[in-house]
């Protein structure tokens, strides 16, 4: 027995103490294991499927690019956004209601004629031509990798997080531009080719930012070319010439998973400390600065293994979906919210990624809506016919638009008056589950149907422009 004259209070305190803390590191040290074997085994599952997931792999993808001529398209857009109505962000837009387009359309509410603003931007649509008439010129994140990053296999999350990606407010001033001088022109191709040459220039993507960017190009792409087909223009290279959006996201969400979560993977093998929100970062010192980062940094240590596998599966996933593959995202949000503390990082990161899945779906739906409206112009002006049924729009068209296909919902036609058509979404189609049912308008929340009005475009043929 111990005698308590040579074994005090205190020192029973700190026996106990000590077994808890003996404890505590014991249950750290295995939760942390655990996580590793985890992240480990969705490493494996990732080179057996042949996804990749460290930036070097996002790297090896980059296609070979000039540099000089790189040099001047970024210097471009910031020639781009001083044109004198930059601030102001008028838009070109054309009507998705019963409304015909027409020129007055493309007016802003600040006043900016379309007029004004192809004059003002003249300079600017002809130096993006004249470059690109060199040869290719990439925008996306790839431009400008292989300089910026000439050893991707050390980089962390910081050092991938400053990956140089197109300016949406230059790329978008640069579409709208050439929107609005296509509007007004008397032979508008050279312009629609412009808007062309930006699509093309804004592939393949290296980040989800340039996917979205190029989903926004694609739409002001597609109001230019409708109107343009309107007055005259024949859409047929446009018709041919339509990206396929749900592969682009795709192929985004995978250097997403490899660039930035591979890099904070990175981060973790090389021992640096990224607190829970990985903004606090450093390579020891900078993570200390107060008591929260500390038990943030300390924290995240602990559960990253987790944080990284929950990101790295289900960013894969998302990208099979988006490629056609029956994968099932449905319990993405239960997945989210079990034991969310074992991943900070992806509790909120991954939610917002998958918005841009939805927002490719109901792009294209409206790009094909868009193409399907064209050549209903085009051969009206061609013919004088407008087709009966789905059946004799679909002869018109290279591939069919009409139908629904993996996540992509059917497009509906009908004839309302003589003369005048109405394409529309079909609300019958289910919703996909990239996204909770009730995230695209519903008639009820929740009930996971696509609004029809949200979705359509009516146009009277018997207007047409001469």
């Amino acid at each position: 027995m111990l005698n308590p004259r040579i074994w005090p209070w205190w020192g029973w305190v700190m026996a106990i103490i000590l077994v808890l803390l003996t404890l505590l590191l014991s249950a750290v040290i295995a939760l942390r294991l655990q996580g590793q074997a985890e992240l480990q085994g969705v490493i494996s599952q990732l080179r057996s499927a042949g996804l990749i997931y460290l930036p070097a792999e996002v790297a090896a993808r980059a296609p070979a690019v000039d540099a000089d001529r790189q040099r001047r398209a970024w210097e471009l857009q910031q020639r781009i956004i001083a044109v004198p109505w930059a601030g102001s962000n008028p838009r070109y837009r054309s009507s998705m209601d019963a409304r015909f387009p027409t020129p007055g359309i493309a007016a802003p509410t600040t006043g900016i004629t379309a007029e004004q603003m192809a004059a003002d931007s003249a300079g600017v649509r002809a130096a993006w031509l004249a470059l690109v008439a060199e040869g290719p010129v990439i925008l996306s994140g790839y431009g400008w990798m292989a300089a910026d990053f000439p050893q991707p296999a050390a980089i962390g999350v910081i050092k991938a997080a400053s990956l140089r990606l197109p300016n949406l407010m230059a790329v978008r001033i640069l579409a709208n531009s050439y929107a609005a001088a296509a509007l007004g022109a008397s032979d508008p191709r050279a312009d629609l080719h412009g808007l062309d040459t930006l699509v093309d220039a804004l592939q393949p993507s290296a980040s989800l930012i340039d996917a979205m960017i190029l989903v926004a190009i694609c739409n002001i792409r597609d109001n230019a070319w409708l109107e343009a087909t309107c007055r005259g223009t024949d859409p047929t290279p446009w018709i041919a010439h339509c990206p396929p959006l749900l592969p682009a996201v795709a192929d985004a969400f995978a250097c997403e998973r490899a660039w930035f979560v591979g890099s904070v993977y990175q981060d973790f093998r090389a021992g640096r400390f990224v607190d829970n929100t990985l903004y606090s970062y450093g390579s020891g010192r900078g993570s200390f600065n107060d008591l929260k980062n500390l038990a943030t940094g300390l924290l995240w240590r602990v559960v990253a293994p987790f944080d990284i596998a929950f990101a790295y599966q289900w960013e894969a996933l998302s990208e099979q979906r988006l490629k056609g593959q029956a994968v099932d995202l449905s319990g993405l949000q239960d997945a989210i919210m079990a034991n969310s503390w074992l991943h900070p990082f992806s509790k909120w990161m991954i939610p917002n990624l998958i918005e841009s899945g939805i927002t490719a779906v109901t792009q294209d739906a409206g790009g094909r809506e868009y193409r399907i409206a064209a050549a209903l112009v085009w051969n009206w002006r061609t013919s004088g016919v407008l087709p009966v049924d789905a059946g004799a729009v679909r002869a018109l068209l290279p591939t069919d638009l009409l139908a629904a296909h993996g996540d992509l919902p059917a497009i509906q036609y009908a004839v309302v008056a003589p003369g005048r058509f109405r394409l529309w979404v079909d609300s019958a189609t289910p919703i996909t589950d990239l996204l909770p049912a009730g995230r695209i308008d519903a008639p009820k929340p929740g009930t996971g149907a696509w609004s029809q009005k949200r979705w359509w475009l009516e146009l009277d043929l018997n207007q047409l422009p001469k």
